[in-house]
């Protein structure tokens, strides 16, 4: 039980979702399936100097992405999210709460930022394929 008595279901522990109020996706390889499925998107790692995960994979499904400021191993996602109004940067916990709370009382602007965050996604799909047909036209050789 948390402080204003929602009632949290860690994944990772197997808890039981019927009565939770929370469900804290904790595992490896179920994101896809959780960000599908949320109003709001936390992208973790962020909020410490180990940088964030892929903000990609929720705005792909439309939601609105928090995160936090170290960004640098996403730097180009994270700066077409914040141009485009699909994301927000918190840079401590209580940023992050108040952002949620924010989000989850204005069901317009968590409309908003999930409709952008889902056409960033769209118009960016297929940049693998965009990069090696560009390398391919220009004989470009990439070394590593």
């Amino acid at each position: 039980m948390l402080a204003a008595d929602f009632k949290l279901a860690r994944r990772s522990r197997g808890d039981s979702v019927e009565a939770a109020d929370i469900l804290l996706g904790d595992t490896m390889g179920e994101l896809m399936t959780f960000f599908g499925a949320c109003d709001i998107a936390f992208v973790g790692g962020s909020l410490v100097a180990t940088g964030g995960h892929n903000m990609i994979e929720p705005a792909a499904w439309g939601v609105p992405v928090l995160t936090g400021p170290h960004l640098f191993n996403f730097t180009e996602a994270s700066q077409l999210l914040l141009e485009g109004k699909a994301m927000a940067i918190c840079h401590n916990a209580d940023q992050l709460a108040e952002r949620c709370v924010e989000l989850f009382q204005d069901a317009q602007l968590r409309s908003q930022m999930g409709s952008a965050a889902q056409r960033i996604a769209e118009a960016n799909r297929g940049a693998l394929d965009k990069l090696l047909a560009l390398s391919r036209a220009n004989a470009l050789i990439f070394f590593t």
